[in-house]
């Protein structure tokens, strides 16, 4: 009979048990590998309770008490289930069985494929950890908001982690991209783009509708525009639908504690992965080490727990770090220098943008997958997005004929070539002209 009375005993104090009861049955001239199969088996309850792995106390702490029983303890170990090795049965299963309706299929960040005749979510499986990544200001936490709110309309657990933001400032976002993402596609896109301050009138909305009586609700100014969002994201927050885990003076170790505790499928949004603490045991390495080993630690319970890790991740800022104008070109390659990432990521994503000095609000904001383990990336090709930064929507632009609007970037080499041929234009004539 198992020994249900040490569900709550320390490593060391399993380790004894096991041992002692090896000793035990062996005096009892029972077999070596007989008594130590059940001195495991007798305290599994134990061994689960504590997180602990059977095969590592076979390999580790037996062997070490038995140097001359390493042929029999060998036999053991290789006789026993190793959850790192997976039958064919497990993989037989793991298609004829398996079932998607735990995977996020994203309308944010859709793709298109050659000859597909209509755009097609991108589906992000459970038990992966993707990037979506970008230099500063290309809108990375707007993409990320707009990602979680579209896996709680898909009725997923969300948890949003934020090292950048608090969550005052993240359920304020989460409301006015809701709203907009509501009404995007009706004349009140008109209305909405017009407000220039539109934290400060969703704000004096919340204050407004707090003095208001149940009856007089929709009355309240703006209620047209946010009593929707509102209502909806009130919802998602008190039900434990949406999470958001502040990660200031939480360590670490609590964040992974955290997330191994949330159910499969659920839906793990990061923002992001530069910004989290150090693990405890890395704080004395460099920066990029301790982002490698954060980076595997997330693939690690994604896919232990089958969970959906989506993180934000800054590239640098290009060649010319004071001038963050130019238009975005990015490989595999802007993953690696921001931390040897790209080998852990499932999908990796790109987030651009083309500047227009004379008028900014008509800059073009565009998207290109690069890595994608199950299906082909977009092959360079780049996507619109439909954007609004001040309400924090973003989402895949659409053409009139139901394709997905595709975008080419003025690439820098162009603009150099036409600012050398200015320079020598200006040389032959003698003016200074073009220099500046």
């Amino acid at each position: 009979m198992k020994n249900e009375t040490q569900s709550k005993l320390t490593k060391d104090e399993i380790i004894n048990s096991i041992l002692q009861g090896i000793e035990r049955k062996t005096a009892e001239d029972q077999d070596f590998t007989e008594a130590t199969k059940a001195a495991i088996d007798d305290n599994s309850d134990s061994i689960r309770a504590a997180n602990l792995d059977p095969l590592a106390i076979l390999a580790e702490d037996i062997a070490e008490r038995y140097p001359d029983k390493t042929e029999a303890i060998k036999k053991i170990y290789n006789s026993l289930p190793n959850p790192q090795i997976k039958t064919w049965r497990e993989f037989e299963n793991s298609i004829i069985n398996y079932d998607d309706s735990k995977d996020y299929k994203s309308s944010i960040l859709q793709t298109q494929r050659k000859n597909d005749k209509d755009p097609t979510p991108r589906r992000f499986p459970a038990g992966t950890l993707s990037y979506i990544g970008g230099r500063p200001s290309r809108g990375k936490t707007t993409v990320l908001a707009s990602v979680a709110l579209d896996g709680l309309k898909q009725r997923k657990k969300v948890v949003f982690v934020t090292a950048e933001e608090t969550t005052k400032q993240l359920l304020i976002r989460l409301i006015k991209c809701y709203a907009y993402a509501d009404n995007h596609k009706t004349a009140a896109r008109y209305i909405f783009n017009q407000d220039k301050t539109p934290t400060k009138t969703l704000c004096n909305y919340i204050k407004d509708r707090a003095d208001a009586l149940d009856t007089e609700l929709l009355k309240v100014q703006n209620a047209d525009r946010y009593s929707k969002a509102y209502d909806s994201i009130m919802e998602y927050y008190k039900t434990n639908a949406l999470t958001i885990y502040e990660t200031f003076g939480a360590s670490y170790n609590e964040l992974i504690n955290y997330l191994s505790m949330q159910p499969a499928g659920a839906l793990i949004v990061i923002d992001y992965i530069q910004h989290l603490k150090a693990p405890d045991k890395l704080v004395t390495q460099s920066r990029q080490i301790q982002i490698q080993e954060i980076s595997h630690s997330l693939q690690d319970i994604a896919c232990k727990h089958g969970l959906i890790i989506i993180s934000g991740a800054q590239f640098g800022r290009g060649d010319n770090k004071d001038d963050l104008s130019a238009a975005d070109f990015f490989t595999e390659a802007a993953f690696r220098e921001c931390g040897d990432i790209e080998q852990d990521g499932h999908i990796l994503i790109g987030l651009g943008r083309q500047p227009d000095k004379d008028n900014p609000e008509n800059s073009k904001y565009y998207y290109s997958c690069m890595k994608d383990r199950e299906a082909s990336p977009d092959g360079g090709q780049h996507y619109r997005f439909l954007a609004n930064m001040s309400y924090s929507y973003m989402t895949s632009k659409i053409e009139q004929d139901g394709t997905l609007s595709k975008f080419e970037p003025i690439r820098p080499e162009a603009k150099k070539k036409t600012a050398k041929a200015k320079t020598t234009t200006a040389d032959n004539t003698g003016s200074d002209k073009g220099y500046y």
